[in-house]
């Protein structure tokens, strides 16, 4: 009797002790879930896939185009049929007064286009809310359109202003919802509406704009 018990306690151990090594093999052959860095997250780093040659370290500064960054190959298509533009992952853009190109992020999820700065302050001016900041060092002014509530950026509401922005053969006054103290340029659906879609196995699909 004594040695029945025992085989039925050994074979319990070794049961429980192969289950245990399963449970352990399935825990660490499981992968994390990734996600898409948010570029204007001040806790990240935008370091995002590029399909280019030259490697960015971008985790205080904007990314800024650099001479041997390349393109999507030529064969990729620019438009569509019915003359939307065709956008990467990321796009090379021209901003407000800036000379510099900028590497802004391609969000269509995203409601708004957003832009990190620095030394964001407002003010009145002729009776009107305006804001000045700067953007690499440089300083800009503008008037305030709106605020708006962004809660995973800011429990405030961000304001709002209005910016040229020139992509590829795109030329257009864009709203922007500035971050003060992120990182990086997204844009948004506000930017694609109407005129572009995103095409998401590429970057810099559209190129540089003229300055």
């Amino acid at each position: 009797m004594m040695n029945k018990i025992s085989k039925v306690s050994v074979f319990v151990l070794l049961l429980v002790s192969y289950q245990s090594m399963a449970d352990n093999h399935v825990t660490s052959s499981k992968s994390p879930v990734s996600s898409i860095p948010d570029p204007l997250s001040q806790s990240s780093d935008l370091s995002p896939p590029y399909a280019s040659d030259t490697k960015f370290n971008a985790s205080s500064d904007l990314i800024l185009a650099h001479n041997s960054t390349k393109s999507a190959h030529s064969s990729v298509k620019k438009e569509t049929e019915d003359g939307l533009f065709i956008l990467g992952r990321h796009e090379w853009i021209l901003l407000a007064s800036s000379t510099e190109y900028f590497a802004a992020y391609i969000d269509p999820v995203s409601t708004n286009s957003r832009i990190g700065v620095s030394d964001l302050v407002e003010f009145e001016r002729d009776g009107k809310d305006w804001v000045k900041f700067k953007l690499l060092d440089k300083e800009y002014k503008f008037a305030i359109l709106e605020k708006v509530k962004v809660p995973e950026k800011s429990d405030k509401p961000l304001p709002v202003v209005k910016l040229r922005t020139k992509l590829g053969d795109i030329n257009e006054e864009i709203e922007y919802v500035l971050i003060n103290g992120g990182n990086g340029i997204v844009l948004g659906e506000n930017f694609l509406r109407d005129l572009a879609i995103q095409n998401r196995k590429y970057d810099y699909i559209q190129g540089r704009a003229k300055k």
